[in-house]
């Protein structure tokens, strides 16, 4: 007999548990199953994970709740047995005082895992949902860069939403107190105001030209409450002592006697040794404190940096690490945002200067520090929280009243940035709302991009190395540049933007193999029935025919998971799009067989509502990407709406067709890249 005492002290940790693999205490391994003595320490939990072995779990000792990670959970203590089937993230949370002590047994067999896959369902969506885009910089117009990240992303995951009858708004901003605006307007001999307007505008024809459908562009210039609603809060996170005042070094020009952060002072960045602006580094998201930075340079062209103590506000992150660290377990977001994190835990003194002595921005109101101005990736958090308050949305979506975001998950806040933002949206504002009010909704989940080269290059403003969106827009139909954009998304790392294969895959796919496709079902509807525009039902079938209907299932049920907020993908989405197309291409061509005799009649049916209700489903899930073409095709066939309830309903028993040209994207033009002052820094 052997006996052996377990002591936290001697096990390893993993998942926040710690534990004692059952075959390093037997002294032998296991042959089929593998299994472990775990600890959960009061008050803690394990982290919530997902794995494809199933897993039997048996309570020792202590009291908790097993969380099933899919909105069910349950009450555990000595004696409860719980089976967690393959891929269903769980975790278990000690409610007690005294440790929760059980045992876990774990297998694989390969049929269950299959059937976990298939049977997943889809996460029920929202009742209603609120998508937030990173306001963009007004220092210049919306290059294909930046357009192919939050601004499309929220846009298609909008139109989706909709469609499924979810409730949604969609909001942004203006960054008007960025300190790029006035670097910007030096550079061009003009006021930060003239080059704040003029891009403003700029920037808001863009989303039009590129389909942009915006709820809300929240303009701080033109909204008369806006700086006394910023200079509240941070008042109010002033008196509650979540602010605090510190003495240190900061870097300024000897030239011009400007203050050095953010856009007037670049370096190598301390933390990867990128290139680097002041305050954040782009490459690794890490932020620094500017007299960090190595071999620092003014922007402002001199060589001599010199180096004052000053006093600023600060916010201290350090203090908020164990919220951070369950805000980040429970939020959704990439394995590079995630990399972020765990980069930003690491730096356990982190602080981050909230006021700054500079001329461009909102003055601060807290006594001592009326010279200086709020950080702007501060004001940014108060910002949402005043977008959410706007008349048209105060009632049902102010994310401090908490009962108008339901608890019950359904309904969702949804954030949409590029990865150099991370640091703010995973620890600045988190800490900033904590500070504020604890009640305030926060973001369930993040949807970030990389960025997108153009021709293997960065965009580069000052290279002329840039498309700007509203020339692109003007002369591409905007449903091919918007599909293009989704089709090289750089959603998870760098991708690339190529004139040449816009251009080849647009003739390719659009001019060629969909105007194909609607050419050959004009022509064999006239052939099937001369003069006709009612449809058959479907007649007799084939094998080819079950084969495509297959298709067509395995197509809508693709693009859902793609359009899905807990999967979302634009990549995936049109990637399946191409797919798909090519596949309607195919059985296309192939049917026209049995429209050269009669005797194939009942067969000739089937196929054309086999092909009138593929166009439907695409002219459904195309809409979101690309919505003319979506609405085009949904009304050929009588579908007044895009909305899934009457498309579903429609299937294989559509009657009615308006003729679609075949030539509908014979307008295609190719686009050259001209230089431009347009200019928007990143």
């Amino acid at each position: 007999m052997q006996v052996k005492e377990l002591s936290k002290s001697e096990l390893e940790k993993f998942y926040n548990v710690y534990y004692l693999g059952l075959d390093e205490g037997l002294g032998k391994p296991l042959d089929t199953a593998q299994g472990m003595v775990g600890i959960v320490s009061a008050g803690t939990s394990s982290t919530p994970h997902a794995h494809h072995e199933t897993e039997f779990f048996i309570i020792l000792t202590g009291q908790g709740v097993f969380d099933h990670g899919n909105g069910q959970s349950e009450a555990i203590e000595a004696g409860t047995l719980i089976l967690s089937e393959s891929f269903s993230r769980h975790s278990i949370i000690n409610t007690g005082s005294e440790d929760l002590r059980f045992v876990s047994i774990w297998w694989r067999e390969a049929e269950l895992e299959r059937q976990a896959l298939a049977g997943q369902a889809m996460p029920v969506l929202p009742r209603k949902a609120m998508l937030i885009a990173t306001p963009p910089t007004p220092n210049g117009n919306l290059h294909l860069g930046h357009l192919s990240g939050p601004y499309l992303a929220a846009d298609v995951m909008k139109r989706y939403l909709v469609s499924k009858g979810v409730e949604v708004n969609y909001a942004t901003g203006l960054d008007r107190n960025q300190s790029y605006v006035p670097l910007k307007a030096q550079q061009h001999g003009q006021t930060a105001e003239q080059t704040l307007t003029h891009f403003s505008e700029s920037i808001k024809q863009t989303y039009q030209l590129a389909g942009i459908d915006l709820d809300l562009i929240i303009s701080p210039d033109e909204a008369a409450d806006y700086d006394a609603y910023i200079q509240a809060f941070f008042t109010q996170l002033h008196s509650k002592g979540v602010l605090i005042e510190k003495e240190e070094d900061a870097y300024f020009c000897d030239q011009t006697g400007e203050y050095l952060f953010e856009a007037y002072i670049k370096g190598t960045c301390p933390h990867c040794g990128a290139g680097s602006d002041g305050s954040a580094c782009e490459q690794c998201g890490l932020p620094n404190q500017c007299v960090d930075l190595i071999a620092p340079q003014s922007k402002f062209g001199s060589e001599k940096l010199l180096k004052k103590r000053i006093k600023r506000l600060y916010l201290p992150i350090h203090k908020y690490m164990t919220q951070l660290k369950a805000f980040w377990q429970n939020t959704g977001m990439k394995a590079h945002l995630l990399q972020l994190c765990d980069a930003l835990e690491a730096h356990d003194d982190l602080e981050i200067a909230v006021t700054h002595p500079t001329h461009w921005g909102i003055k601060s109101t807290i006594s001592g520090y009326e010279d200086q101005v709020y950080y702007v990736w501060a004001e940014m958090a108060a910002a949402f929280i005043y977008m959410s308050e706007q008349p048209q949305f105060a009632e049902q979506w102010s994310l401090q009243e908490g009962t108008n975001w339901a608890d019950s998950g359904d309904a969702k806040l949804i954030h949409f940035f590029g990865f150099d933002n991370g640091n703010f949206f995973t620890a600045l504002f988190p800490c900033l709302w904590w500070g504020y009010n604890e009640k305030i909704k926060f973001p369930d989940r993040f949807i970030t991009n990389e960025f997108l080269c153009l021709e293997g290059e960065k965009f580069s403003t000052s290279r002329g190395h840039a498309i700007w969106g509203n020339e692109f827009f003007k002369k591409n139909n905007p449903d091919i540049g918007r599909f293009y954009l989704a089709l090289n998304s750089p959603e998870s790392f760098r991708s690339n933007f190529s004139l040449a294969d816009f251009q080849q895959k647009s003739q390719h796919l659009w001019a060629g193999k969909f105007s194909r496709v609607i050419g050959d079902f004009n022509t064999h509807l006239s052939m099937h029935a001369p003069g006709s525009e009612t449809l058959s039902e479907a007649g007799a079938w084939n094998e080819q025919h079950v084969a495509f209907y297959d298709d067509l299932r395995h197509f809508a049920e693709k693009m859902e998971k793609s359009y899905h907020p807990e999967r979302f993908s634009l990549h995936s989405a049109a990637n399946t799009l191409v797919y798909f197309i090519e596949a309607l291409w195919h059985f296309s061509q192939s049917e026209q067989y049995l429209f050269n005799t009669l005797g194939f009649k009942n067969q000739a049916r089937t196929s054309l509502q086999l092909r009138a209700t593929a166009l439907v489903y695409l002219g459904y899930y195309v809409s979101p990407l690309m919505p003319k073409l979506g609405e085009d095709l949904l009304a050929a066939f009588q579908v007044s709406e895009v909305k899934w309830e009457q498309v579903n309903s429609m299937e294989l028993a559509i009657k009615h067709y308006k003729k679609l040209d075949e030539g509908y994207f014979s307008a295609y033009r190719s686009f050259e890249r001209k230089s431009s002052n347009e200019a928007l820094a990143i």
